[in-house]
């Protein structure tokens, strides 16, 4: 399995700027939960991608950044979309992640019906204690449905602090995503 690690902004996704006042993480002088080496993790699962982003609180509020590289799961491609500081429903307040659908050549009013999809937002200090949330959707070719999250998944207050579990010993944050589709031959169709 190949670890994420570079941030490339995706169609969908706005470039971050650096004019906005951004949270910085807060240094503290007591000794914070040790954070676990992501090599330690368990394996990324079939059908499951990892994206590590660095410097999340360096995106402005309502930015997105996109993994670099998608995965595909029989038809249906994906990326992970990451608001490190919210979306416009939670700008400042919350990270929010999402699975984004890459539909490739298909008409734009096209589905790709039953996609079951979970987000784990990894918790450095204890792997079993990360955040999993998890739903089935028909994913739409354009518009709104193209992506499917969550806009709340953990406070930006929460990756300020000195001890936060949600973020590594170098500054980056972990999104993990995996879809699932009915069955493999399945495709893009109409409504």
């Amino acid at each position: 399995p190949q670890r994420q690690s570079q941030v490339k902004h995706c169609r969908n996704c706005m470039p971050p700027t650096g004019t906005d006042r951004q949270p910085k993480f807060i240094k503290s002088e007591t000794v914070s939960k040790p954070k676990t080496d992501p090599a330690r993790w368990p394996p990324v699962r079939s059908g499951e991608m990892e994206f590590m982003l660095n410097s999340p609180l360096s995106i402005s509020p309502t930015r997105s950044v996109c993994s670099s590289s998608s995965l595909s799961v029989g038809d249906f491609t994906f990326k992970i979309m990451v608001f490190p500081r919210g979306t416009q429903k939670a700008a400042g307040k919350h990270l929010g992640a999402f699975v984004l659908a890459e539909p490739g050549n298909v008409e734009p009013d096209e589905l790709f019906k039953n996609v079951k999809f979970e987000i784990t937002l990894v918790n450095w200090a204890n792997f079993a204690r990360s955040a999993v949330k998890s739903e089935t959707f028909s994913f739409k070719a354009s518009g709104p449905e193209i992506d499917r999250g969550w806009h709340d998944f953990v406070a930006v207050d929460e990756l300020t602090k000195s001890e936060s579990e949600w973020v590594g010993p170098t500054g980056s944050v972990c999104v993990r995503a995996r879809c699932q589709v009915p069955s493999l031959e399945q495709r893009w169709s109409s409504a």
